[in-house]
């Protein structure tokens, strides 16, 4: 089978030669043309580097929101916060999206009420609104943290879960 090849100002050469060339990754230049690019632009612009991230909004942190919970820190890499109810008692995961609406920001413990406590190997509590997200965050398989909730399963890497 030969090597497919691309035509660009009357020179044809394979990908492989034209990433070679380019300096652009041969699988970048096949998708590029999968995605119907057009060859000048395949081959002439750069390709990114990474993946772009979403920029970190510290603003957030120690945001009080309504008269009982403040934000008190980011998890990881994610736009999931850790909100805290006013003597730190309490604690809740929850989407930055929800923290950056308007309409959002007179929240009260009621409307962030936990549907999961999590217990970490060090034995801290803390409640979570959203258990899937959780777990990409430390980083646990979601369907096996269920099991635990529902009583199937012990624990998890040490972490145990229950409904609220």
């Amino acid at each position: 089978m030969a090597a497919k090849t691309l035509t660009y100002q009357g020179k044809t050469q394979t990908y492989a030669e034209w990433a070679a060339e380019t300096g652009i990754k041969q699988s970048t230049l096949i998708g590029r043309v999968k995605a119907g690019w057009p060859v000048e632009r395949t081959l002439t612009e750069p390709a990114r580097s990474g993946r772009r991230k979403k920029p970190v909004d510290a603003s957030l942190i120690g945001k009080k929101i309504g008269e009982n919970l403040s934000v008190k820190e980011k998890m990881g890499s994610s736009n999931n916060y850790i909100v805290e109810n006013r003597d730190g008692s309490k604690s809740w995961l929850v989407p930055g999206y929800t923290l950056l609406k308007p309409q959002n920001l007179q929240l009260d413990e009621s409307s962030l009420r936990a549907r999961y406590y999590v217990t970490d190997p060090d034995k801290t509590e803390v409640g979570v609104v959203n258990l899937n997200a959780f777990c990409e965050v430390v980083k646990l398989d979601f369907n096996i943290m269920l099991r635990v909730a529902e009583g199937q399963q012990a624990t998890h890497k040490g972490w145990k879960c229950r409904r609220a």
